[in-house]
């Protein structure tokens, strides 16, 4: 990389590629491209780079692999969304060296595709937050070069925009994912009284509308357990809950909110690795 400052404008030439394997947030699975023996590797075996994803770098996970790829903590960070925060967060702070993180906003709709309402609002979210703010409206003297033009549409989702995984991603192994299960066991008796919070149509009513408000969707079973304290006999009317396609801090968030309503003490969370197929 080599940079140029003429007349207050700064322009960076970058020279040369990345290795696609090299790059920090392409983990893809390698494999034999001749399976004939899983025992060793024979002369008639290649290695390939197939289309199956390991990791989605997004948000901790790219904090983890940066780790991981160059073992050191960064000193500059540049990002787009708010899937870069926590690098930039990794960037700024604990950082024995001077360190700088920089927040890219898509605000140029003359050269771009960009949303110019959103751009003052993003502005004032990222400052407050220490990354230096690039507009690519205000900062940018052309984009693509001098004699590029804006034609047609593009009708960008700024809702979805941070939620969409690269497309090879989308599309590795589409018959068959891997992922985690999280099972949450979620009792219905009084945490004091051991005497039952709702009925059971009640009770049912209550996770659902949770569940719905957390993920969109669920997967409830009922069961019934029971234990003695002394000479006592206490039953419970228990839900075994199944949430997938999530992660552990949505699932404590949902659980906090369970444990408030039916007044527990506690849900158990146990936490599966799944691969589930789509057949048919």
């Amino acid at each position: 990389m080599r940079t140029t400052c003429e007349n207050n404008t700064l322009t960076i030439y970058l020279e040369g590629r990345i290795d696609s394997n090299n790059a920090a947030e392409t983990d893809k699975e390698i494999a034999e491209a001749v399976a004939a023996n899983t025992d060793a590797h024979l002369a008639i075996d290649t290695l390939v780079r197939t289309d199956r994803l390991l990791i989605k770098d997004m948000k901790t996970n790219k904090v983890l692999q940066i780790a991981q790829e160059i073992g050191r903590q960064p000193v500059l960070s540049f990002g787009n969304s708010s899937g870069d925060v926590s690098m930039h967060n990794y960037t700024l702070y604990n950082n024995r060296y001077r360190s700088a993180a920089f927040q890219l906003i898509a605000d140029n709709d003359v050269q771009d595709y960009g949303n110019p309402d959103k751009g003052p609002e993003l502005r004032e979210k990222w400052e407050a937050m220490g990354f230096t703010v690039i507009s690519m409206a205000d900062d940018w003297k052309t984009i693509y070069g001098e004699d590029v033009v804006k034609t047609g549409e593009f009708h960008w989702l700024e809702d979805l925009a941070e939620n969409i995984t690269p497309a090879d991603a989308a599309a590795a192994d589409e018959a068959q994912t891997g992922g985690i299960q999280y099972v949450l066991y979620l009792g219905t008796n009084d945490k004091d009284t051991n005497k039952p919070v709702f009925t059971q149509a009640e009770a049912m009513e209550k996770a659902r509308e949770i569940l719905i408000d957390h993920f969109g969707g669920y997967t409830i079973q009922e069961a019934h357990g029971g234990w003695i304290d002394g000479d006592t006999e206490y039953q419970e009317y228990t839900l075994v809950i199944y949430l997938s396609d999530t992660n552990e801090d949505a699932v404590h968030s949902a659980a906090d909110e369970l444990i408030e309503v039916f007044h527990q003490s506690s849900v158990s969370i146990q936490t599966n690795p799944t691969t589930t197929e789509f057949y048919g």
